[in-house]
Formats: C-alpha cells, structure tokens, sequence
C-alpha cells in the first residue's frame, strides 16, 4: 500500500511561509522570537548555518505576525555582492545595498538595473526608510550612508 500523505521534510532548503503547517516542534520559539520583537523592535539571530533561523522566521514568526495584523516587510539580509558591472558605482556600499535589495526585490521590475542601483546609492539609508515607511523623520548626518566607504 502506498503511503500518500505528503513528506513534511523539505530538505537542505528552508522552510517558506506556504510551509507553516509543517514547521512542528516550534511553538515555543516562535513565541518567544514573537515577545523578544514585541519589546525589543529589533532582533539578531546568530547560530550556525542550518540551525533553522531561516525556517523559524519564514514559517513561524512571520505568519505569527501577519496574524496579529502587521504588515511584515520581507526579511532583509546583508551583506549580497554589488551586481555585476555595476562595482563603479562611487562608493557604494555593498551592505546599505543589500539591505535595500531585499526590501525592493520585484518593486520595480520594469526599471534599468543600473539606473536603480545609482538611484539607491545617492541615498541615505534613513532617508530610504523614511521615504519606504513614510514617517517623515529628518535625515541623520550619523546614520550610515550608502556613499559612505565602499566594502568589497
């Protein structure tokens, strides 16, 4: 006899929020990540690669929240190459760049790569939020700058 219920391991992948039924065993994390952000706003995960931070957060912190009503910007990871060809760009920093990548991925499709990614480095980062969050804070001459030194 076959057996036709569906594998709930996904493999060396991570689990997504389509996922979220599969994660078990969880609860009590996603909880906890869910009170720690709650109180703190902010929030680093740091374990080893395959320790599952991706899949506690793609498939049970981030439902968690869209469930409680929050409108949950895609997770941002740091620290992705500056595209191809684009290494000219003046001072660009790689790091202010991928914070905003994972932010605009399919924002804008139909816009020049090149053109995007010179618009987006004559930013400043607080000046990308407050213009993505609309909150209108002034622009820190502290905060970090995608002009600022450019890391390779």
């Amino acid at each position: 006899m076959a057996n036709t219920r569906e594998n709930p391991y996904v493999g060396p992948r991570a689990f997504t929020q389509k996922d979220k039924e599969k994660l078990a065993g969880r609860d009590q994390d996603i909880t906890a990540l869910y009170r720690l952000l709650i109180a703190e706003r902010i929030v680093l995960l740091f374990s080893p690669s395959g320790a599952g931070k991706t899949s506690l957060v793609q498939a049970g912190l981030i439902p968690r929240m869209k469930d409680k009503g929050f409108d949950v910007l895609p997770v941002i990871r740091v620290g992705q190459g500056i595209p191809a060809g684009m290494e000219d760009i003046a001072g660009l920093n790689r790091y202010a760049l991928s914070v905003v990548e994972s932010l605009e991925k399919d924002e804008n499709p139909s816009t020049d790569e090149r053109i995007r990614v010179e618009k987006l480095a004559s930013l400043r980062l607080k000046e990308y939020f407050s213009q993505r969050l609309q909150s209108g804070a002034p622009a820190d001459d502290e905060e970090a700058d995608f002009r600022g030194k450019s890391h390779k």
